[in-house]
């Protein structure tokens, strides 16, 4: 089975952003998803410095991804309301923002509790969320990527799945969605 064309999240790590007057080193890409499937800005985790979101295009070629749009797009964290998270969801299986600096913790609980790297449960089935795939230009998410307790693949599309609830308290409810979970012992 041969996958489908588009971003998939995963492939975002590591990344350089070649704006169009300079080039960001990153960490992590992760883009933002509103109810609507649509990405309206993708949060930057730079080398070096604090992450910051940006309201760009953003193309994939494999290797880096690219903007028409000015470096000056990227802004702080803290340009945004931290109540407008609240309307949004984003994949980051890594929980890499877990020990960043530089960036109000009001902000970073706010973006923990739009993480959907957890389970979920749908029509009687458990799934772990496995990755998203977005369209090119990375405006709008085309698909959920799911695997199931025998690892069989599964995608989720519009209409299909409710983004917003996948937030949902955990397992037991013992924990809130945006906690990031406990750090394992080596």
């Amino acid at each position: 089975m041969r996958p489908e064309a588009g971003i998939r999240q995963r492939d975002l790590v590591g990344k350089k952003i070649a704006f169009a007057d300079s080039e960001v080193d990153t960490k992590y890409t992760l883009p933002f998803v509103n109810a609507a499937w649509g990405v309206p800005f993708v949060l930057v985790d730079r080398l070096g410095s604090p992450p910051g979101i940006a309201a760009v295009r953003l193309d994939f070629d494999g290797r880096r991804m690219h903007t028409p749009a000015s470096v000056h797009k990227l802004h702080s964290i803290e340009s945004m309301p931290v109540a407008s998270f609240a309307s949004f969801v984003h994949f980051d299986p890594w929980w890499a923002l877990r020990g960043v600096g530089g960036v109000d913790q009001a902000w970073l609980s706010a973006i923990y509790a739009t993480n959907i790297a957890r389970p979920f449960h749908r029509q009687g089935k458990a799934f772990k969320l496995h990755d998203l795939r977005f369209a090119h230009g990375m405006d709008r998410l085309e698909a959920v990527v799911a695997k199931d307790e025998l690892f069989r693949v599964t995608e989720f599309h519009a209409g299909e799945i409710d983004l917003l609830a996948l937030r949902a308290m955990r397992k037991g409810g013992s924990s809130p969605a945006g906690a990031p979970p406990a750090a394992k012992a080596l």
